[in-house]
């Protein structure tokens, strides 16, 4: 199955870690409890397959991206696909489903697969930070997961990235 994925061009890659430049998009996006739970998943689902005001299916995209601002405060969010803006965006029906413009930026990523775990989740930030760290970039706000698989493909198979949007004058030391 071919997903529309939120466009974003590879400014560097070293291994498993990428800085990108995202394009402008706009995103459905709930709140969430943790990361384990699926009601906001099943929320923003629930919007693009019908349950919006124009009763409009909209397509399945990639990822699904999870805001992580602590433990238990967490965002699900579906990427609108590339032929709405947010002005034609079906509006949700659902008070607890946001459109939100996201301007173009810059974000540095570590790519892994496997389940995620709390614990993942930690290594791969750190991981990250690392990274960031070696190369005198220097990371903004909170971290983001990304994920592109459902969850019925193995492990092994899924991809799924850990996200920090960055500071572009600090990318001179890499680019």
């Amino acid at each position: 199955m071919g997903y529309e994925t939120a466009r974003y061009d590879v400014l560097y890659q070293e291994n498993n870690f990428e800085i990108r430049r995202y394009h402008k998009h706009i995103l459905a996006q709930t709140n969430e409890q943790s990361l384990s739970g699926s009601g906001g998943f099943n929320d923003v689902f629930n919007y693009i397959t019908r349950n919006n005001q124009n009763q409009t299916k909209i397509a399945m995209t990639t990822p699904v991206f999870n805001d992580i601002v602590d433990e238990k405060a967490v965002t699900t969010a579906f990427v609108i696909p590339s032929q709405y803006t947010y002005e034609t965006a079906p509006k949700p029906r659902s008070s607890t489903i946001k459109l939100v413009e996201v301007k173009e930026h810059v974000v540095a990523v570590v790519r892994f697969s496997q389940t995620v775990t709390a614990k993942k989740l930690q290594q791969k930030q750190e991981l990250l930070m690392e990274w960031l760290k070696k190369h005198h970039v220097m990371a903004i706000g909170n971290f983001k997961l990304a994920r592109y698989n459902p969850p019925f493909i193995p492990g092994f198979l899924k991809r799924n990235e850990i996200i920090i949007e960055v500071d572009v004058v600090s990318l001179e030391n890499i680019l």
